[in-house]
């Protein structure tokens, strides 16, 4: 899994943060969500979807990759 975030619709709710705090935070100096680290790993995978579900902007989106795209 692979995280975006549109940061130009972002509000910076934090609701991403709370359900995947070991991926997002919300960085309150540029008003927007923050990707600090891609999912590994079936807990993070399942936050991150969470959040991407919980978005009320639409604003965080996940892309699903193969295992060797996420070597390259």
């Amino acid at each position: 899994m692979h995280l975006e975030i549109d940061e130009a619709s972002c509000i910076s709710c934090g609701l991403c943060e709370a359900r995947a705090p070991e991926n997002l935070i919300t960085d309150r100096d540029k008003a927007t969500a923050v990707v600090v680290k891609q999912p590994a790993g079936e807990a993070e995978i399942e936050g991150s979807t969470d959040a991407v579900d919980y978005c009320p902007t639409g604003s965080l989106k996940a892309k699903m990759i193969e295992p060797e795209e996420s070597a390259a």
